[in-house]
């Protein structure tokens, strides 16, 4: 039977920025997460054992820090960790962080608009769900897998996007070092949101890297 996938989105968007990725890898039995950013909050019950992480974003890091026995990961314009440190790499300081919370609470439609203008992404319509947003900006701040990653024995792949605004080569390339048996591809020209915009450029590597290390067809 061919390996479950389970898939997290990142902040701002839900379960739907993997249709047309999932579409693709139709041959693979999905588990879709949804944060609940713009709905409800409900965690599915599954077990990580046995099945691979995909995380777009902040979906890689909330992926890693709630579950912890997954059989391999793949990250997506994802990160080891979003705050740039005086000794970590990151993707914004963390005053800019603290910033866009602020905002968050006063406005937050404008606020998902104005991150949705910075990452070239196709708005969310929907009503937001504050609370969940704050405590995953909350999330973003604080965590860092790469203590996590290190010492997984898993295989990982990391795919990136050459013109990805959010997330900077340097922290691309700090997570591909880190992926085992996969290491590093970067789609030329792909921006923050490739399960979006190069979705057959992700399923073709995706697809690889699972009949490489698992066996999978």
């Amino acid at each position: 039977m061919p390996v479950e996938l389970v898939l997290i989105h990142g902040w701002g968007f839900d379960a739907h920025v993997w249709d047309a990725l999932g579409e693709r890898l139709a041959d693979y039995p999905q588990i879709k997460v949804n944060l609940g950013f713009f709905s409800t909050h409900k965690t599915p019950v599954f077990s990580e054992d046995g099945r691979v992480l995909i995380g777009h974003s902040f979906g890689l890091v909330h992926g890693l820090t709630q579950w912890h026995n997954w059989r391999g990961w793949i990250a997506i314009n994802s990160f080891t960790r979003f705050v740039t440190t005086e000794s970590r790499i990151g993707c914004v300081p963390a005053a800019q962080l603290r910033d866009m919370r602020a905002r968050l609470q006063k406005n937050p439609s404008e606020t998902l608009y104005s991150f949705y203008r910075m990452i070239n992404a196709t708005p969310h319509i929907g009503i937001p769900n504050v609370e969940r947003l704050t405590a995953a900006l909350d999330e973003l701040r604080d965590a860092d897998v790469k203590d996590t990653l290190e010492k997984f024995d898993v295989p990982g792949l990391v795919l990136a996007g050459s013109e990805d605004p959010l997330v900077p080569s340097a922290a691309s390339e700090e997570l591909g070092q880190l992926a085992k048996d996969g290491g590093l591809l970067v789609s030329r020209g792909g921006n923050h949101m490739l399960p979006q915009a190069r979705p057959a450029w992700c399923a073709l590597a995706i697809a690889d890297f699972l009949k490489t290390n698992f066996g999978e067809s």
